[in-house]
């Protein structure tokens, strides 16, 4: 998620995880929601991953969840419309 995003959020705002792998950079894969928690701060701030990589954060409290599969979960046709539809897709 880029800074411009990050901005969008608001602290209290709930936000979950996915991760499509089991590491950053591959692994095996995943494809299932690994977290979730609260945005605790009012702006984003950049974070050094490696000397070459410094992307965009936010402070989170992070609450207790467990891994969900993404596979067998559904969205219903309403909640598609209006996932498409925040995202300029013309449906």
């Amino acid at each position: 998620m880029g800074r411009h995003n990050l901005k969008r959020l608001k602290k209290g705002d709930m936000i979950v995880f996915y991760s499509p792998e089991t590491s950053f950079n591959g692994g095996e894969e995943l494809k299932s929601f690994t977290a979730a928690g609260y945005v605790i701060d009012e702006t984003p701030y950049k974070a050094e991953m490696t000397p070459d990589f410094h992307p965009f954060r936010r402070n989170m409290k992070f609450i207790e969840c467990r891994e969900t599969s993404i596979l067998p979960l559904k969205i219903s046709k309403e909640d598609f419309g209006k996932i498409a539809g925040a995202m300029g897709v013309k449906i």
